[in-house]
């Protein structure tokens, strides 16, 4: 019996890794370096890891590679190191941007095990969105202090795992953490059951979440608690004081509002109006929705081979999501439990969850009733705007698409691939491809391949005895062959006919 809970156990940790090492290898991949080793200190994490995780390719002997620290709470928890090669000509920006993502990884993924163990179920945060990041930064911060926090969250959205996410990178992490859900409206009921939690939490934190769903009375009687700072004395509370647990409330609405409104007792207010967060919605945050639903998917699918397409995938992107993650979550569990295919496409949304693809198509009609002067009317409209550059007409475009369409148009005959486009529009891929099928129903590829296109076309008209080969490599086509399919299919005519049309004879 032993020796099988040992080999469960081992099976179980093998497992733990490598989960974590697909996460470390695709935020590797995703700022565009293929191979790393990341060393962790001793005292980071304790037994929860292995000291050394490889990624890649071999990092060689000391002085191939270039170390640089891996920092959370201002403390170092690690290295990360690079071959010599591939960090050199790396800006310094961009390091600190993917050791500040390693040590969300590696920390989300110790905050998701001490969660399974201390609290029974995951609730780890997923996505690398710059509103995200903004919250994680919070969470790394506040986790260092004691004082009370105030969430505000959308309905629906992800409270309960910052709340969980600041206890656990605390230094009383490994002590109670303990939920108190507003749902009683009897008053004395709701006293019995904040005393309850109070007493198993001393020393731990305690989390009250919809607190702006309470009555008055009911708030009074968290206000009386937390106010008085005294030693509860009935003989089950006995030892307990408010004044040993740490308090973290969760709500829907701004408390600031509602204390104007004497909608909630502004003392109250004042006992917990220390640190504030607001989460974003998933509206505001669309490139998180990927890894949420990889996340999720782990959870719900049937066989781990079953996975979302691209075009689902952006379907999910395209929808508001007005209740957020947990509408999201019905939605993904739902399209996994009915569908018995590996592949989850767009025919399961319309089976399982038709409201997303309906609103997705209100949406786009109405946008399209209501395009202004300004609007690009046409692929062809949006290729000739870039090899001109006026710029001017991308003004109502996302900030993050602006960026990559102006760098598109300086660059387009170079080497230019959808991450090297996201890293200078400073967002992720995910997020930038779902932006030019959303924005400009076109995808990245066909765009490049038609503004190469078009540049030949002029240069063939203007020099129509230049050589096929030439004009090939100057608009950026390696191949040779690739580039006079891309043309005939784009024009009619290869390559050779069209230049002919303007041979002097």
């Amino acid at each position: 019996m032993n020796e099988k809970n040992i080999e469960k156990k081992h099976v179980q940790n093998t497992n733990k890794a490598c989960v974590l090492h697909h996460q470390l290898s695709r935020t590797l991949d995703d700022e565009n370096f293929k191979s790393a080793s990341i060393y962790l200190i001793g005292d980071s994490f304790g037994k929860a890891f292995p000291s050394e995780i490889k990624i890649g390719g071999v990092i060689g002997d000391e002085g191939a590679y270039v170390s640089y620290p891996i920092l959370y709470q201002m403390r170092r928890i690690g290295d990360l190191r690079l071959n010599n090669g591939s960090a050199v000509h790396e800006g310094n920006s961009m390091i600190s941007h993917l050791t500040k993502r390693i040590a969300l990884v590696l920390k989300r993924f110790q905050a998701t095990e001490l969660e399974k163990h201390y609290i029974g179920k995951e609730l780890c945060l997923a996505g690398y969105s710059d509103s995200l990041l903004v919250l994680e930064d919070f969470i790394e911060k506040a986790a260092g202090a004691t004082c009370p926090i105030i969430i505000n969250g959308p309905v629906g959205s992800e409270s309960l795992s910052v709340a969980c996410a600041i206890h656990s990178n605390s230094f009383i992490s490994e002590e109670a953490f303990i939920e108190i859900n507003c749902v009683s409206d009897n008053v004395s009921t709701f006293q019995r059951q904040l005393l309850r939690g109070i007493k198993r939490a001393q020393g731990g934190c305690i989390f009250i979440n919809g607190i702006d769903e309470l009555s008055l009375e009911q708030q009074n009687v968290i206000s009386e608690l937390l106010s008085s700072r005294v030693m509860l004395k009935k003989r089950f509370y006995a030892n307990a004081s408010a004044d040993n647990v740490r308090v973290i409330v969760g709500t829907s609405r701004p408390l600031a509002e509602q204390v104007k409104t004497s909608e909630f007792p502004e003392r109250l207010f004042n006992e917990l109006n220390f640190l504030n967060v607001v989460i974003p919605p998933l509206s505001e945050r669309r490139e998180d929705i990927p890894s949420i639903v990889e996340k999720l998917l782990s959870r719900y699918q049937i066989t781990p081979e079953q996975t979302f397409s691209d075009d689902a995938i952006l379907a999910l992107q395209g929808y508001s999501w007005p209740e957020n993650y947990r509408e999201l979550e019905r939605v993904v569990a739902r399209v996994a439990i009915m569908s018995h295919e590996l592949q989850l496409g767009l025919e399961h949304l319309k089976n399982y969850a038709p409201e997303v693809l309906a609103k997705q198509t209100e949406r786009h009609a109405s946008n399209l009733k209501m395009r202004g002067k300004n609007a690009l009317e046409s692929v062809a409209e949006l290729i000739e705007t870039l090899l001109n550059q006026r710029f001017e007409r991308l003004d109502n475009f996302h900030p993050g698409l602006q960026k990559a369409l102006r760098y598109l148009s300086l660059n387009y005959c170079q080497e230019v691939t959808l991450n090297i486009l996201s890293n200078n529009a400073f967002i992720s891929p995910s997020h930038l491809s779902f932006l030019f099928k959303s924005t400009l129903s076109t995808s990245f590829k066909p765009l490049l391949a038609g503004m190469r296109v078009e540049r030949a076309k002029q240069i063939l008209e203007t020099r129509p005895n230049s050589r096929i080969t030439d004009v090939s490599l100057e608009v950026g086509f390696g191949d040779l062959s690739h580039f006079e399919k891309i043309f005939k299919r784009q024009t009619g005519m290869t390559p050779r006919d069209f230049k002919n049309q303007y041979k002097v004879t």
